[in-house]
Order: C-alpha cells, then sequence, then structure tokens
C-alpha cells in the first residue's frame, strides 16, 4: 500500500494539469473569438524598394530578407522564432506544449541562407511553404538583417556544440521570453513593423497575413 502522501501527489498534479488545460483552452478560444490573424501591409512609397518574404510553413512563421547591402549582391536570409527546448533542444513532446505556451521560456532564433534570388528558386527550395512578398525600404531590411545576425552570433556564442536543426533553419538560443503572447508570429509582426510594414494588433496573434495592394 502506498503512503498517504503519494496518494495525495497524483489527484494535486492531476489537478495542476487540468487548471493549465482549462486556461490554455479558454485563451485560445478566447484568441479565435477576438481575432487571431494580424493583416500585414505594404510600407507607403519605400526608397529604394527590395522584396521580403513571409514565410508560412505549418504553424512556423518567418522572414525572408535580402543578404547584400546592394542590388544584385547575395541571396536570401530566412529568420525564424521558436521556445528553445522544443527548437534547439528537440524536447517536443506533447505535454511541453504547457510550459511553451502558459508561461515565458527561454526562445531560440533560427537562420539559413539561400545563395539565389529567384523567387522560383526560393519557392522551389521551401516546398511546402507558402511566400508572401513584400515591398520594402532597401535600407531597413539591411538594418534589420544586421541586427538579427548579431543576436544570432550572440547566442552561437553561448553554445558549445553547433546549432541544432529545425524546419531547416539553425537554431540558437535568445533572451526573449516564448510564450502565448510572444510567439514566431509576433516576433516576426516585429520585424516586418521595423520594415515599417503596418501590422494589426489583435489579442492573441496566431498568424499574419499580407494583403495585396
Amino acid at each position: 500500500m502506498k503512503p498517504p502522501e503519494e496518494a495525495e501527489a497524483r489527484p494535486l498534479w492531476k489537478r495542476f494539469v487540468a487548471r493549465r488545460v482549462l486556461v490554455l483552452a479558454t485563451l485560445l478560444l478566447v484568441g479565435w473569438w477576438v481575432g487571431c490573424t494580424s493583416d500585414v501591409r505594404f510600407p507607403t512609397d519605400p526608397k529604394d524598394p527590395v522584396s521580403v518574404y513571409l514565410v508560412k510553413n505549418g504553424l512556423h512563421r518567418g522572414l525572408l530578407l535580402p543578404e547584400g547591402d546592394r542590388a544584385g549582391v547575395g541571396g536570401y536570409v530566412e529568420y525564424g522564432y521558436g521556445e528553445w527546448e522544443w527548437y534547439g533542444c528537440g524536447n517536443n513532446s506533447w505535454y511541453r506544449v504547457f510550459p511553451a505556451v502558459l508561461w515565458p521560456t527561454a526562445g531560440g532564433l533560427g537562420r539559413r541562407r539561400f545563395s539565389t534570388r529567384d523567387a522560383g528558386a526560393l519557392r522551389r527550395r521551401l516546398a511546402g511553404a507558402e511566400l508572401q512578398k513584400l515591398i520594402v525600404a532597401r535600407d531597413r531590411a539591411v538594418a534589420l538583417r544586421r541586427e538579427l545576425e548579431r543576436r544570432w552570433d550572440d547566442g552561437r556564442s553561448q553554445l558549445d556544440e553547433p546549432p541544432s536543426r529545425s524546419f531547416g533553419l539553425l537554431f540558437v538560443p535568445v533572451d526573449d521570453g516564448y510564450w502565448m503572447f510572444n510567439n514566431c508570429c509576433d516576433e516576426v509582426a516585429r520585424w516586418l513593423e521595423a520594415l515599417d510594414c503596418p501590422v494589426e494588433s489583435v489579442l492573441l496573434r496566431f498568424d499574419l497575413e499580407v494583403e495585396v495592394p
């Protein structure tokens, strides 16, 4: 026969999980009711325009930025954001959904490079993903890419082993706290705002959609 303290531990654990599931379900329902997709609009009259792409791959959202600082130089770099334990450490069992969305945990920044600037070639390389194009000012795209490169390099310096690969990207740890109110859509929305793209605000952001002008 089990000691009384062990007999009590399981119901308490079950109640803890049940509360978290209830909170999660409630917040998700509220998010769907209030609105879960942010519309993204093109900037007005961008100077020295260049194409960037919103990447929609399953539940993951990322951004493709031109790699070079001048027209016709370099390819594209894709950046993405996710929970570090899930993307960087491979701890993606079903029960990790709860800590990943219900309270802030360590974030991860992913990166991969493409040698081409051809839109058709990019779509072939990213088979299964949807690419939505935006036209933005080159100087803003360059500044954002440099900032994301700096953050990725800082995260790489914290690792004693090669970065982990997920969705084809190499992930490194970053300081941002990941949870339902700061997920990959929220992070990409901030990147788009840095490109002067107006992004609609919603209570819980589960998706991004580019409005065709």
